[in-house]
């Protein structure tokens, strides 16, 4: 699915508003947004989603504990719909 996926739309993924909650030294959580843009659709948005993160320090740095994607939007005019609907 997401190999066809990828053929059909050339996906192009724009990553902002990154939010880090600390609420000790050790432990973080944190949450970003994504838009997804087809470059093959005259790079037009295809979807919205976040992720939702969690973090520890091990040895100094810091690493993921977690992340979990959530798929807020798909754009149901675009092939995408398609894609993952067959």
């Amino acid at each position: 699915m997401f190999e066809k996926a990828i053929a059909e739309m050339a996906p192009r993924l724009f990553i902002h508003g990154h939010i880090i909650d600390l609420p000790c030294e050790n432990r973080a959580a944190g949450r970003c947004y994504s838009e997804v843009y087809s470059a093959k659709l005259e790079v037009s948005r295809v979807g919205l989603a976040h992720y939702e993160d969690e973090y520890a320090k091990v040895g100094g740095e810091w690493k993921f504990a977690s992340r979990h994607y959530y798929l807020d939007a798909i754009d149901t005019e675009v092939s995408l719909r398609r894609t993952f609907m067959v």
